[in-house]
């Protein structure tokens, strides 16, 4: 189809990196890459990461410990990815996001001073999904935050700890999703939105640019 021919295009000619393996690049020799993988300047690749086939990480991006990475997946610079996280296959990730950082969980002591939660979950991207630049996606305390297949999210929109996306969703730019908050099938979130934790949003809604989101919402709501 037309559509197939431009995503080949662009997956040869606008993934910001040449072919090979950059002199400049650190990888673990821990780590098992695959055949025609492309990795920029000045990557770090870290300890017993496992990278597929033909994927392309761009300069400047580091790779934690234990991380696996689909084939086919295209890393442009200045991506950085935490420990333990698992990247499906013809996912996208633009620059300068991050993903698999610790959440927002902080608490008080006895003290009343403040604490950070411990982060010891993972972040989990499945097949086909696009992530913009400047995106972050927060690991999860003890389980996973999952992005579901196919999931399109613009840039500098932010993934709380905890939460799982479903499939085919849209996500536009600068929108938030709280922690442990859930979105369904084929959700579409406008430019801005913003949604509390611990939310449930049910297949099929479309919320509108600049919404606070509340409270739950059930299934085929606009």
């Amino acid at each position: 189809s037309f559509f197939n021919a431009i995503q080949e295009y662009f997956i040869n000619d606008d993934s910001n990196c040449s072919k090979g393996i950059d002199e400049t690049s650190q990888v673990s020799p821990d780590s098992e890459i695959g055949s025609n993988v492309s990795i920029g300047p000045n990557v770090v690749i870290s300890n017993d990461v496992k990278i597929h086939d033909n994927v392309i990480i761009g300069a400047n991006s580091f790779i934690g410990d234990n991380t696996v990475i689909g084939k086919n997946t295209i890393i442009h610079p200045n991506v950085s990815i935490y420990r333990k996280i698992s990247i499906g296959e013809n996912v996208v990730i633009n620059s300068g996001s991050v993903i698999g950082a610790f959440g927002f969980g902080i608490i008080y002591d006895e003290k009343k001073n403040t604490a950070q939660v411990p982060h010891i979950g993972t972040v989990e991207i499945h097949d086909h999904v696009v992530i913009g630049s400047g995106c972050t996606i927060d690991r999860a305390t003890l389980s996973k935050t999952v992005i579901g297949s196919g999931t399109k999210m613009d840039g500098q929109v932010h993934i709380a700890h905890n939460v799982k996306i479903g499939e085919n969703c849209i996500i536009a730019g600068q929108a938030a999703i709280g922690g442990s908050s859930v979105l369904g099938k084929n959700v579409v979130l406008g430019g801005q939105v913003g949604v509390i934790d611990n939310l449930v949003i049910g297949d099929n809604c479309v919320v509108a640019a600049k919404s606070a989101v509340m409270k739950s919402i059930d299934k085929n709501t606009t």
